[in-house]
């Protein structure tokens, strides 16, 4: 007898509507060792975000604003943004690491310019050294050392670096060393402002004293795992890692929590990575229909995703009248069965593993568990091209671009 298997399904809600239970439980369904939730704060005095579940705490501000308050003594990797202010004092780095910066900057037209992932080499090296300057470093390379790192030690790299040996030496450092750089500390403590996109982090038996009018979304990790990140990861003091140049919608690519490469191992191939979250304006253009494969390339958990949608008019971005929606193809052996749908702020999208998608004039944090996975997102546009001539929809605009992701 021939038994079915169900499969997870799209699944779409806003956090104003009474049908975010429905979300929640299918969420909590296929990922069981999180819970999920909805939270609000109405006062002007103080309250405590905190865990529940005795897990790691992770919240996303989705409508509103108020302020935290910030202890003297505070460590945070933000500040290649918008500058932290003058009350954080950044940290002095180890004079091999400046050592490493300085051959770097010195060798940049000796690194190569071969697209491991989303962008070359050189430019990834390029993105570090931008946060460099007399001395000082600010903010966090996690997620550009991730593409530098091999593929057999976690990260998206599949090629050498240069055919340097100091620079290779110098990159080789980075990549043991990167959670030591970046970090600033606050001197006096003070509230500060929580604006929409923002994201708290609170391990077991943390506690974040806040005030406002804000509503969010909560995701508590069951097993407690710590991620590598500070308590907040606040937008605008996150540098754009866009690339590129945009003409037709503002670019916004901000990384609060990306993938990271320690703890890696073949008996743990996620390391320590259970949630991350990048913030992203994902235009027509330059969004492409893709998935992430049901059972994940090189072990470990499949990739789930969540897009929280947000009001970009909260960060100045320009909509130029387009519309928002998103297309999804819950077939991967059929790609002439898909749905779109519209999408607005306040809406949460639960995707699952396996489902092709693309959003389409989004801009949402994109919330994935365990996190963006290496070799984990196969691109399908030419594929539905191929197959259907253009009575599907797929993005025309970068089919000329050739990828290793691509399925033809």
């Amino acid at each position: 007898m021939e038994v079915k298997v169900h499969v997870p399904e799209v699944i779409i809600s806003n956090i104003n509507r009474t049908d975010m239970d429905r979300l929640i439980e299918y969420f909590e369904k296929y990922n069981p060792n999180f819970k999920m939730g909805i939270g609000v704060i109405r006062t002007k005095e103080g309250v405590e975000f905190k865990t529940e579940y005795g897990g790691v705490r992770y919240i996303w501000i989705m409508e509103g604003s108020g302020e935290a308050y910030i202890p003297e003594g505070y460590r945070t990797q933000e500040g290649d943004g918008e500058k932290l202010p003058n009350f954080y004092e950044p940290e002095e780095l180890d004079r091999d690491i400046m050592r490493a910066l300085e051959v770097l900057e010195k060798n940049l037209n000796l690194i190569s310019e071969e697209v491991p992932y989303g962008d070359t080499i050189r430019n990834c090296v390029k993105s570090i050294l931008d946060r460099y300057d007399n001395g000082i470093f600010r903010g966090d390379i996690t997620g550009e050392i991730a593409q530098l790192t091999p593929i057999e030690r976690g990260g998206w790299c599949h090629t050498t670096w240069s055919e340097d040996k100091q620079v290779n030496e110098a990159i080789e450092l980075l990549i043991e060393r990167f959670d030591q750089i970046g970090w600033s500390t606050k001197v006096e403590g003070s509230y500060e402002p929580l604006k929409v996109g923002d994201q708290v982090v609170l391990r077991s038996n943390e506690k974040l004293l806040v005030r406002g009018n804000m509503k969010y979304i909560w995701i508590e990790d069951l097993k407690g795992i710590p991620p590598r990140t500070s308590t907040l990861r606040r937008v605008r003091y996150l540098k754009d890692l866009t690339g590129g140049c945009n003409i037709a919608f503002d670019p916004f690519r901000r990384l609060a929590l990306t993938w990271n490469i320690k703890g890696i191992s073949k008996e743990n191939p996620d390391g320590y990575n259970r949630v991350n979250n990048h913030i992203v304006n994902m235009a027509e253009e330059f969004s492409r229909t893709h998935f992430h494969p049901s059972e994940a390339i090189g072990g470990g958990k499949a990739q789930h995703e969540l897009y929280l949608v947000l009001d970009p008019s909260e960060f100045g971005l320009r909509t130029y009248g387009r519309k928002s929606y998103a297309y999804f193809f819950p077939d991967l052996d059929d790609l002439s069965k898909y749905v779109k749908l519209d999408l607005r702020p306040g809406d949460v999208v639960y995707i699952p593993p396996g489902t092709g998608h693309r959003a389409i004039n989004v801009l949402a944090a994109v919330i994935t568990l365990p996190g963006f996975k290496p070799r984990n997102e196969w691109y399908i546009d030419k594929k539905i091209k191929r197959l259907y001539g253009g009575k599907i929809p797929y993005n025309e605009f970068l089919i000329s671009v050739t990828s290793r992701y691509d399925v033809l």
